[in-house]
């Protein structure tokens, strides 16, 4: 049966989640350390906990230090074992469990006073298509694929981008008070 490939989905996140990361980290330039200057975790600092895929298997890393520059990610670490805690290097990022784990790193690296957030831009839908729309309409879209439906809304939204979507945003701005721009920024 046809489903969600949430193995993609899982990749996407963990690609924006490291984007995000590598952000937090380039505000402090390129490398940020929850060490003291002799290598060690001061007792009264609170430092990601994150699960990571190591040859032995996942396990839980008490992040260190995050360096990033133009190769990638260098990410190092102490595993969380009361009897033999080992050294941990994260050479490949996506050895981090999920998402979540790289998100909880991030936040943990305060802000800069020019970086307060790294949060991802997200575009905002302005209408939504669904094969119940379509049955508002009489339309069976029941044997439709997900791809068919896209292609339905696309042209939908190519006809709305022609006509009238620039001038219900200029209104809908307008109604709520969003400021214009200087002509200086305009320009640039």
């Amino acid at each position: 049966m046809k489903c969600t490939d949430f193995w993609e989905k899982q990749k996407e996140l963990k690609r924006l989640a490291l984007h995000e990361l590598g952000m937090a980290v380039d505000a402090h330039g390129g490398r940020y350390s929850w060490c003291d200057e002799n290598g060690e975790i001061p007792q009264d600092v609170e430092v990601p906990c994150v699960c990571v895929f190591l040859d032995s298997g996942p396990t839980d890393v008490n992040i260190k230090e995050v360096i990033h520059d133009e190769k990638g990610f260098w990410i190092s670490g102490e595993s969380v074992d009361d009897y033999c805690p080992i050294d941990v290097t994260i050479d490949d990022p996506y050895d981090i469990c999920d998402a979540y784990s790289i998100q909880s790193i991030t936040e943990k690296i305060p802000e800069t006073e020019d970086v307060k957030a790294v949060e991802y831009p997200q575009p905002q839908a302005v209408v939504w298509l669904d094969r119940d729309d379509l049955k508002t309409r009489e339309f069976d879209g029941s044997d439709l694929t997900n791809e068919q439906l896209a292609e339905i809304a696309s042209r939908m939204g190519n006809t709305y981008l022609d006509y009238s979507y620039w001038d219900d945003m200029e209104e809908a701005c307008d109604y709520y008070k969003v400021p214009k721009l200087d002509e200086e920024e305009t320009e640039e």
